[in-house]
């Protein structure tokens, strides 16, 4: 049964913005295992000048045919987890439930934003599923079968396209596993011949928020620019994190359009939860690495084109719109005993609500996907009540 939709040209003047705040982490280790508030996945940012004197040439396409995938390692790469179980060691401690109105990752709701603001040739297709648990909606991306390998034509027998290869290698050569201390020069020296892989993961939870709603956030972090502030310094980790990229570099205008783009997409990847730092790297068309540049986020409405900079004012418009919409559009009753189970999906210039039958076999699986609102989180919130 459709519920509701909602045009993508719609904006608010609801812009408002809560400021991120980190509250807890989580490592995922290429077994699947959860961690909470376990940093052993967390890499910090090292590379120096040095790096491109000593070496005459950088390649990023080198060793893509080792690439090692979590989608053969971990079931669901999709899964909430991770984030859930961060969520009810906090409220333990505290032995209530945190005030919140929407749960999800960052990348969801930049997926999100991005199909109300870009040519939808460009922007990913919308399929998520939604649940309504305990007064709260929960938002779940739907796993498939390669996010890597999906329709690219340079795919070949390698399982990954190059583009995206050489993205992950970048991070594999300008970052290091523990401080600069820590880490053994050969460790440092050898990074080029390090087999490169995305199974490991490490994920900050964010609360944050747009108008009078409450969103908490788990976004996977590329590394620590700097330092990682000790608990007895209290300080938010969020300002010592930084984003990793790497694109083609500029030539042509063309090469300018499509990179402004790309910054775009980044700001808004990293404006969400509150990172303040962005690399690039820039590689030749034989994906040799040529320049790495650094970007403030707060500075790069400023950096575009000035026909592109309202794009961003838009992007929040929007946001604020949408999330208005949501929460206007599910009904969330905190004492309701049924679990509500909706599909979000896109249409021509519009986002669809529908909600699932509960005696469907479709409401049966999302409801007990224990990828999704597993067992325990399930028996934490009832003893709570």
């Amino acid at each position: 049964m459709l519920i509701r939709s909602i045009s993508t040209r719609q904006r608010s003047e609801l812009t408002n913005l809560r400021k991120p705040r980190e509250f807890g982490c989580y490592s995922r280790t290429a077994n699947d295992e959860i961690f909470v508030n376990d940093d052993r996945n967390l890499n910090y940012f090292y590379f120096t000048d040095d790096e491109f004197t000593k070496n005459q040439s950088i390649d990023l396409s080198a060793g893509r045919r080792q690439f090692e995938d979590r989608n053969e390692t971990i079931s669901d790469p999709c899964s909430m987890k991770g984030l859930l179980d961060t969520i009810k060691t906090t409220e333990e401690k505290v032995n209530r439930r945190l005030s919140a109105d929407i749960i999800t990752f960052r990348g969801i709701i930049r997926k999100l934003i991005s199909y109300g603001i870009e040519d939808v040739k460009f922007t990913d297709p919308i399929n998520l599923q939604v649940i309504v648990f305990d007064g709260q909606i929960f938002i779940k991306d739907v796993k498939q079968s390669s996010d890597l390998t999906k329709g690219n034509e340079l795919q070949s027998n390698y399982g990954i396209d190059l583009g995206s290869f050489s993205g992950y290698k970048f991070e594999t050569l300008t970052t290091i596993p523990r401080p600069f201390s820590e880490v053994s020069r050969d460790t440092i020296e050898t990074r080029s011949k390090q087999i490169v892989s995305n199974r490991n993961e490490y994920a900050s939870v964010v609360r944050t928020g747009i108008g009078s709603c409450k969103i908490i956030l788990g976004a996977e972090i590329d590394a620590i620019f700097d330092f990682k502030p000790s608990a007895e310094e209290k300080e938010d980790n969020l300002g010592h994190y930084i984003e990793l990229k790497c694109t083609k570099q500029i030539q042509s205008q063309r090469d300018c359009h499509n990179f402004e783009k790309k910054l775009f997409r980044t700001w808004l990847q990293c404006f969400l939860v509150g990172i303040l730092r962005i690399t690039y790297g820039f590689r030749d068309d034989t994906y040799q690495l040529r320049t790495i540049e650094e970007y403030q986020t707060s500075e790069i409405p400023q950096l575009v084109n000035p026909s592109m900079r309202e794009q961003f004012n838009d992007a929040i418009k929007w946001y604020g719109c949408f999330i208005d919409w949501l929460l206007q559009t599910i009904p969330r009753d905190p004492k309701g005993t049924q679990i509500q189970a909706y599909r979000l999906t896109n249409g021509e210039q519009s986002l669809r609500l529908e909600q699932i039958d509960p005696s469907s076999e479709e409401y049966n699986t999302m409801v007990n996907n224990p990828d999704f609102i597993n067992d325990a989180f399930k028996k934490w919130r009832q003893s709570l009540k």
